[in-house]
């Protein structure tokens, strides 16, 4: 039975790293641009974020992306984000 308990620790693992990948990406987006995004509004994809916002936010987001992919790089240094769409 132990060996079941530690199959599932592997998922409930990465869920929670996932977790706080996207919290740390929320807090990075709004240091620069003072808006909320909740976690449910962010996801990811093959080298890019998703964000789900208004697109008054999105295009704020825009003009300061280079800033905000170099705050994540160096928050998140184990994932390489190359896009935020």
């Amino acid at each position: 039975m132990k060996e079941i308990g530690k199959f599932f620790d592997k998922f409930k693992n990465s869920a929670i790293q996932k977790t706080q990948k996207i919290t740390i990406i929320s807090k990075v987006i709004f240091d620069f641009t003072r808006h909320e995004i909740p976690i449910e509004n962010i996801s990811f994809g093959n080298k890019f974020v998703k964000i789900t916002a208004s697109t008054g936010l999105k295009s704020e987001i825009y003009i300061k992306k280079k800033l905000i992919l170099d705050k994540i790089s160096k928050e998140l240094p184990n994932i390489k984000i190359i896009d935020i769409k």
